[in-house]
């Protein structure tokens, strides 16, 4: 089967996070009726002195919620403090992707209620350059009782946009994309649909998934279909 071309113009007006993803997510014909919504705000650093010793940690402006993050040390990984609960960083995907020290300045928050439930998410990525950079953490936190529950997710190129009621069963589901294990081609993408099951307290991938291509042009972005089941 034949599938169309589908061309998105860049917005290169964009200076936080992947935007073209988000649209192209949409344009894969793969849509939700809830969305994820920023909340405003931005990580301060905040120093505190006890015993000698100076503590540095980043705090969300945004009073709402109560957000820290301490960065890497010497001998401790980054973490994030919300509401005096803490949680390490890492990808419940691939193993050898560890948010030991993730780039505060990449830090986006989003709040998304849905089926009853309230969820933070908090998307990342480590200090580094080039492709080590289209990793993005999306770290989702259930607020909904006091005792928060943590799920590690990662996406290349991830976002709230990955977020959401995708198959319209009333349940949180996460889009993940990741490089086609088949080809090492770094422009061939696998989308697939993963869902928050409440019972095991875990993302169960689902057999909805997209197979696409991506290359570009001056100032657009072409996207070739080669197999869907969604």
């Amino acid at each position: 089967m034949r599938y169309p071309t589908i061309i998105i113009l860049l917005c290169f007006f964009c200076l936080k996070g992947f935007c073209q993803y988000d649209f192209l997510i949409g344009s894969l014909g793969v849509k939700s009726a809830e969305h994820p919504q920023i909340l405003k705000g931005e990580f301060l650093l905040r120093k505190l002195k006890k015993d000698g010793r100076t503590s540095i940690s980043y705090q969300f402006s945004n009073r709402m919620v109560s957000i820290s993050y301490y960065p890497k040390t010497d001998n401790k990984c980054g973490f994030f403090v919300i509401a005096n609960q803490v949680f390490f960083p890492d990808s419940a995907f691939d193993r050898n992707l560890l948010g030991c020290d993730l780039d505060y300045g990449s830090f986006i928050v989003y709040r998304l209620d849905i089926n009853g439930k309230r969820f933070l998410i908090i998307t990342a990525i480590n200090f580094g350059s080039g492709t080590s950079t289209r990793h993005v953490f999306c770290n989702l936190f259930d607020i909904t009782r006091k005792t928060i529950k943590y799920y590690s997710l990662e996406s290349i190129y991830g976002s709230g946009a990955c977020f959401g009621d995708f198959d319209d069963d009333g349940h949180l589901d996460f889009v993940r994309m990741s490089y086609d294990s088949i080809d090492s081609n770094n422009d061939r993408f696998l989308l697939r649909l993963y869902s928050l099951d409440s019972v095991l307290n875990r993302f169960q991938r689902r057999d909805r998934y997209i197979l696409f291509a991506r290359s570009y042009t001056s100032n657009s972005m072409h996207v070739d279909i080669i197999k869907r089941a969604w």
